[in-house]
């Protein structure tokens, strides 16, 4: 993955670009991502799994454009046959929550209100009877609400 992402950004990678452990080298992906691509990564780090409206949601952006970009990237895994396509590995979500330029315990705070409000809104838009949404919503929100209160 961080070969890939040397190679996006137009350069040739040498042996000390792979020279790092792993929290070292989200630190250099964090480098890597605009302000709102961070601000949307660490936001879906506090959900086991996402979609592009529940990504934008849990950020609280008014447009989905960095939410896609995100999802494009390599850390990024799709599951295309799962209720929210996308995740981060349980390592990446961890290391991500725990990054040198964290944010600060409200702002973890209020993006996980963000989170749990838009799983909500997500089982309201639903069918109302899809029990593997319900379960997903619940799994999900039980989470975020044992994790922040």
């Amino acid at each position: 993955m961080r070969f890939l992402e040397i190679r996006r950004a137009g350069r040739e990678s040498a042996s000390a670009d792979f020279d790092h452990d792993f929290p070292a080298l989200i630190a250099c992906t964090l480098s890597d991502l605009t302000r709102e691509e961070r601000h949307v990564l660490r936001s879906v780090s506090l959900l086991d799994a996402f979609d592009l409206s529940l990504a934008t949601a849990a950020a609280g952006l008014p447009h989905q454009a960095p939410a896609l970009r995100l999802i494009e990237r390599p850390f990024v895994r799709e599951n295309p046959f799962g209720l929210w396509p996308f995740h981060l590995h349980g390592l990446t979500r961890s290391t991500v929550r725990g990054a040198d330029d964290r944010w600060s315990p409200g702002d973890w705070q209020q993006a996980a209100e963000r989170s749990h409000a838009a799983l909500g809104e997500q089982w309201r838009a639903g069918t109302g009877r899809d029990r593997a949404l319900l379960v997903g919503c619940l799994r999900q929100g039980l989470g975020l609400a044992r994790d922040f209160h």
